[in-house]
């Protein structure tokens, strides 16, 4: 029996998968009311906004009406309704924003360095005194 390996050579290696943008299911449309199916807001019922260019879904609840944040969501884990909803009031400068990469990550910040710091590190954060910022409130 000839080696495992001694045959590879007449082979091409596999053709790697180009990538491509995601292409999003048909039932798929802005303004669909979609159930998530995993997550905080698991089981509730939102309204898709968007498709983003990550490949993911913007969608919110409206927050108001059921509590659901402006949130991006995995097409895999929703179920298209065939309810859907008016969106042509939303805001298009808040979809803007929304769609560029640093909308929903937080910002970074940046550690002390040093003699500094390091003595910092031990202290303990002020406590502060709430009885006496309700006495000064009234």
């Amino acid at each position: 029996m000839a080696p495992r390996n001694a045959n590879r050579a007449n082979y091409d290696s596999q053709a790697r998968k180009s990538i491509r943008p995601a292409k999003p299911r048909a039932s798929l449309q802005p303004g669909t009311v979609v159930i998530l199916l995993a997550g905080r807001f698991r089981g509730k019922r939102v309204v898709l906004l968007k498709h983003l260019p990550q490949g993911v879904l913007l969608v919110t609840g409206p927050f108001k009406v059921n509590g659901v944040p402006l949130r991006r969501v995995n097409a895999r884990y929703v179920i298209a309704t065939s309810t859907t909803v008016d969106i042509s009031g939303v805001d298009e400068a808040t979809l803007k924003k929304a769609s560029e990469d640093g909308y929903f990550t937080k910002d970074k910040v940046a550690k002390k360095q040093g003699e500094e710091a390091f003595f910092k590190q031990g202290e303990k954060p002020e406590v502060r005194n709430s009885s006496a910022e309700r006495r000064n409130r009234c």
